[in-house]
């Protein structure tokens, strides 16, 4: 088997390739080499833009890949470009997507006001109706929309598409800083004010390592073609339960103060979390870390 990666440089692309590695399959990442991660020395690097038509193509004639990981595609547009690229050339596609495909996300964002979804989301929870989720963020300008590139790619009938839906992952390297914000108001012993709503609000997490073994899980296994997975920690915290955890291993000595007229950023009665079993139904995929152990490393290694 032959995986060509696209993207695959940075923080979750970056240890899928080292899993994949790890695992003994020879791997090739297509990237614009702006981002030069520490890969494993067998790891083939060809530069070139993903939205290069004549570059991805010569990169798929070089690899002749069993298995396209993407990484990276973000835009319908990029899908729809990609498809008649990699037909013919590849039998399997595996992309790497998102759980902010699904409705309930929408109704946490305040964007459709309708009733909590009930949780944990299977693959076949109802999805959004609404277009371009981060729009909001940058208004006009980004096109991002993994629910669009899922269905430009599955639609393809010369494809055998696996959608992987990521949850929110931390881990060393997170360019968001999903723990590292968070350990710097503890480790000074700072007090942590929440709504009860937002207390109590639940979501699906996992350590990239563990997103990193489960990708690599799915590029291996033909069982995954042609499948769309959820992935993430079985264990869903809540915001409080994720903030005493990480108090726990930084010995915080603040407290966490519920004020009931703390303004709402979201909508919280909305969980976002996920059901991950159907992962673990067909590919016998468990993660090799943990959230507990996963976290314990995370907030080791995080610079003080």
């Amino acid at each position: 088997m032959r995986v060509l990666v696209l993207g695959g440089t940075r923080f979750i692309g970056a240890a899928a390739v080292r899993a994949l590695v790890a695992g003994g399959w020879p791997v090739t990442v297509f990237h614009r080499g702006e981002t030069e991660a520490p890969l494993p020395a067998a790891v083939e690097h060809i530069h070139g833009d993903r939205d290069d038509a004549v570059a991805l193509a010569r990169a798929l004639e070089r690899v002749e890949p069993t298995v396209v990981l993407d990484m990276i595609t973000s835009a319908e547009r990029q899908a729809r470009a990609t498809v008649g690229l990699l037909a013919g050339r590849t039998p399997r596609l595996v992309l790497a997507s998102s759980i902010d495909v699904y409705r309930a996300y929408d109704r946490l964002a305040g964007r459709d006001a309708g009733p909590p979804d009930p949780v944990p989301l299977a693959e076949d929870a109802p999805l959004r109706t609404s277009r371009f989720p981060r729009r909001d963020v940058a208004p006009g300008v980004d096109d991002y929309d993994k629910l669009l590139v899922e269905r430009a790619y599955v639609e393809d009938p010369r494809l055998a598409v696996t959608c992987l839906r990521l949850p929110f992952v931390f881990g060393p390297g997170d360019y968001r800083r999903r723990v590292q914000g968070l350990l710097e108001l503890l480790r000074s012993d700072g007090d942590v004010v929440l709504s009860p709503a937002e207390a109590a609000w639940r979501c699906t997490r996992a350590h990239v390592d563990d997103v990193a073994a489960a990708i690599a899980a799915a590029v291996a296994d033909e069982r995954a073609a042609g499948e769309t997975f959820n992935l993430g920690d079985p264990m869903a915290l809540s915001t409080e339960e994720w903030t005493r955890r990480v108090g726990e291993l930084v010995g915080w000595r603040g407290q966490l103060r519920l004020d009931p007229n703390a303004p709402p950023a979201l909508a919280w009665a909305q969980d976002l979390v996920v059901d991950t079993s159907r992962l673990r139904r067909v590919l016998g995929f468990a993660e090799p870390l943990g959230l507990a152990l996963g976290l314990q490393r995370t907030v080791e290694s995080a610079p003080v």
